[in-house]
């Protein structure tokens, strides 16, 4: 990729020989339409191949959120129908913008940081003479989740997901996390941290009045699990799940040595079993605990 210089020029090297295809097109809103060449490249020597751009088409549109406001300042970036940036621009103080040098056919219009629910719209054209396209965006509900530590101070880094949509976040030095932008609608929030047990939680969204969560982290405990057979020989391969009262906390496969780390446990006892042979251990949050089970 290259940008033209003052004069319209352009050098690419490195290009391999062969079929090879041009592509041109204006990042800055000017009336230019984006073209395309095709053509064939020597192994050795330099080729001129000047790339003519005409007058494409405008878009002309305005920003409002869904409660009447208008979209002011908001960046707006065009897409041709191959998907291409075609033009960038900013919206004024009325929400309203002009994107120049379009391509025919469904133009995609996003909205980058906005915060808007749905930031991506279709436009088909050219449009009719005159005609100007309105756009709604929707601000969303938005989610305030603090994260407490073991000790009930703020914990800084722990790791934060919305499921099922996957929106994510890093607690800053307050242990909070703010997403915007949300669809309103139940969500479970979970939160992970290194040496700690992951927590979640279940928040209803609502795009009228912000949402709270909080939560407070537990110290992990860590289990040394080491299988045997009965002869004395390591059992590798096997699979070790680890219980706690309410579901299975942890698993994994035993290694050459017949051994397994886990780890995220939270504290109190657990049902260790592997192939047939259970043992119940206690589980202290911020220790490893070693444990051994002979298989039958």
């Amino acid at each position: 990729m290259a940008e033209t210089s003052p004069n319209g020029l352009y050098r690419l090297g490195g290009l391999p020989s062969g079929d090879v295809q041009l592509r041109a097109w204006s990042v800055e809103g000017a009336e230019c339409l984006a073209v395309e060449r095709r053509l064939f490249l020597a192994s050795r020597g330099n080729r001129r191949v000047d790339l003519d751009l005409g007058t494409g088409f405008t878009l002309r549109g305005r920003v409002r959120w869904e409660d009447g406001r208008p979209g002011r300042g908001l960046a707006v970036q065009c897409f041709g129908p191959s998907g291409v940036p075609l033009a960038r621009t900013v919206t004024n103080q009325e929400g309203q913008f002009a994107c120049s040098g379009l391509e025919r056919g469904a133009a995609t219009l996003s909205f980058p940081g906005s915060g808007a629910v749905v930031a991506d719209h279709r436009v088909d054209l050219p449009l009719d003479p005159g005609m100007r396209s309105d756009f709604i965006l929707s601000a969303g509900a938005v989610l305030l989740i603090a994260v407490d530590g073991p000790g009930g101070g703020p914990m800084d880094g722990a790791r934060v997901t919305l499921l099922p949509h996957g929106r994510h976040g890093v607690a800053d030095a307050a242990g909070q996390v703010r997403l915007d932008g949300l669809p309103p609608g139940g969500v479970r929030v979970q939160v992970e941290a290194d040496g700690h047990v992951p927590a979640t939680v279940l928040v209803t969204l609502d795009s009228h009045f912000p949402a709270h969560a909080s939560l407070q982290m537990e110290a992990a405990g860590q289990l040394i699990v080491t299988c045997v057979r009965a002869g004395g020989g390591p059992a590798e391969g096997h699979v070790v799940v680890a219980e706690g009262a309410t579901r299975a906390a942890a698993n994994g496969i035993t290694d050459s040595a017949g051994e397994v780390l886990l780890t995220g446990l939270p504290g109190g006892w657990h049902w260790v079993s592997a192939a047939g042979a259970v043992k119940r251990v206690a589980i202290v949050p911020g220790d490893t605990v070693a444990v051994k089970l002979v298989l039958p």
